[in-house]
This record gives structure tokens, C-alpha cells and sequence, in this order.
């Protein structure tokens, strides 16, 4: 129970932040490319760099993966696995 409830704490998260990067996104109009050379043709291309909202997006990405991995971590820890269960019926099998 304790495993669904920090799923649901971690979705509310990532749904708050998305709804302001949404509304940070429809805010900031995406620039456009200036013209180099002549008539544009002949001239260098600019690269693409990262918008606010990419870079927005990539950053909660990358905390909410974390965030998860913690918490899986934390739950391997706290359960025993199925390999150390069969281990101590059989240390106990053998004991009698």
C-alpha cells in the first residue's frame, strides 16, 4: 500500500509541474531563424538550440526517472526476495 501511495505522490508531481511547463509553453512564442546570406540561400544555417520548454520537459524527465529508482531501491530493501524466502525455508527445513 505504501508502493501505490508514493506512485500517486509522484504522479501528482509530475502532473503539477507539466500543467506549468504547459502553461510556461503556450506563453513564449518559439523564435524563429534569421536569414544569413544572400537571400538566405547562401548564407550559414543557425543551429537549433533547446526551447525553454524542452529543456523544462528534460529536466523533470530526469528527476521523476530518479525519483522512481529511489523508490524501487527502498522497496527491494524493505522486501525480502524470493531467493533469500527459499533460502530460509530451507536453513529452517534443515534445522528440524
Amino acid at each position: 500500500m505504501q508502493v501505490l501511495d508514493e506512485q500517486q505522490s509522484i504522479n501528482e508531481k509530475i502532473a503539477s509541474q507539466a500543467l506549468v511547463i504547459v502553461q510556461k509553453s503556450v506563453q513564449g512564442q518559439p523564435k524563429k531563424p534569421k536569414r544569413k546570406g544572400f537571400l538566405g540561400i547562401f548564407g550559414k544555417k543557425e543551429e537549433a538550440t533547446s526551447s525553454a520548454t524542452t529543456i523544462m520537459l528534460h529536466s523533470l524527465n530526469r528527476t521523476s526517472i530518479s525519483e522512481q529508482k529511489a523508490q524501487k531501491v527502498a522497496n527491494c530493501r524493505n522486501k525480502p526476495t524470493a531467493l533469500r524466502f527459499v533460502m530460509q525455508n530451507l536453513i529452517e527445513i534443515c534445522k528440524d
